[in-house]
């Protein structure tokens, strides 16, 4: 059985699906070069986030997202060489699949990690992509 996604939200009945046929875009946020130091990440603004080629060692702190609902976010690592990227939360915890932060690809290899936040403070961390090249 087909439902239609309409305005008033139903409740799904066991072997039912979903279908979404609507398109979504989000803003991306570009750290380009950036130096050593925190940056402050508003994914209310933009869930997709792109580091392309530190200049120094960086830390990306999330914020901006309510509290009264989940999300997913992206951060795209990209030519990172050896500097390292950490993400932390601004107001919560970073938890990692496997218990610690995965390995970033290096040199000029491109990383993808996803996020999930189930209440805008804490999120759940993997790699979805390790190395593309």
């Amino acid at each position: 059985t087909k439902m239609p996604i309409t305005s008033s939200p139903e409740v799904l009945p066991r072997n039912a699906s979903a279908y979404i046929n609507a398109a979504a875009s989000y803003n991306v946020q570009t750290l380009s070069g950036s130096s050593a130091g925190t940056y402050t990440v508003n994914l209310e603004t933009a869930p997709f986030v792109r580091v392309v080629n530190p200049a120094g060692n960086i830390t990306l702190s999330l914020t901006g997202l309510s509290t009264s609902r989940g999300h997913v976010a992206f951060v795209e690592v990209v030519g990172r060489g050896t500097r390292t990227v950490t993400i932390q939360s601004a107001s919560g915890t970073v938890y990692w699949d496997g218990g610690s932060a995965p390995t970033l690809a290096s040199g000029t290899a491109r990383s993808l990690l996803m996020f999930w936040s189930p209440n805008g403070t804490d999120f759940y961390g993997s790699m979805h992509f390790a190395n593309l090249a």
